[in-house]
């Protein structure tokens, strides 16, 4: 997924947090979209929480109504710059 640039100390480890909103889901790889295998979907009425594994992660995003990708197909991820959340690594960051 691509990343914002970001500036600070250098050697300084960062995290980087997405919330399921800030993850986009797409049919098509895209520059910089990661793939993953759809596990399980939720439908909620006004939204479908979608289940996917990269690799050994699971993780969960937010999509539209009307996407219901197929259980154990492959979806395209990508990050929605605005939602990159970065934090400080280090045990007193902030």
């Amino acid at each position: 997924m691509p990343s914002p640039v970001l500036s600070g100390p250098a050697g300084a480890e960062l995290l980087v947090g997405l919330r399921p909103e800030a993850i986009r889901v797409g049919d098509e790889a895209a520059a910089g979209a990661l793939p993953a295998k759809v596990f399980l979907i939720e439908p909620l009425g006004s939204e479908v929480i979608v289940n996917v594994t990269v690799g050994d992660r699971l993780i969960n995003v937010r999509a539209a109504p009307d996407q219901r990708p197929a259980i154990s197909s492959v979806v395209c991820l990508q990050a929605v710059p605005e939602g990159v959340r970065v934090f400080d690594a280090a045990p007193d960051g902030r």
